[in-house]
């Protein structure tokens, strides 16, 4: 996983509504948020705690730099860099982006 931002559920909510201000479609954050903290039961484990929230901000690192490539790179250039990198270039631009961060 790349190094990147560690956001908390208010962080992330504070960034959709700057989106939402900016007339920006928050609809992928949004689901982004609702995957990464779905209501979770409180655990009196802290040790399975952490592994959860470390879980979570990865998703979040993860979404993010997905919808970056989504919004930054046609499909054209998402598959030029797939068949640079020696990926398939079969795919959506959410597909590409995921192969060219190593997720699949």
């Amino acid at each position: 996983m790349p190094d990147g931002a560690r956001l908390t559920r208010e962080e992330f909510e504070i960034i959709i509504k700057n989106y939402e201000a900016n007339g920006r479609d928050t609809t992928e954050l949004k689901r982004v948020l609702n995957e990464a903290f779905p209501p979770v039961q409180p655990s009196h484990n802290p040790k399975a705690a952490t592994t959860i929230m470390r879980n979570e901000v990865e998703l979040i690192e993860y979404s993010q730099e997905v919808i970056e490539y989504d919004r930054n790179h046609s499909l054209k250039e998402l598959k030029t860099m797939a068949a640079k990198a020696g990926l398939s270039t079969n795919g959506d631009k959410k597909t590409l982006a995921k192969k060219l961060i190593g997720v699949s």
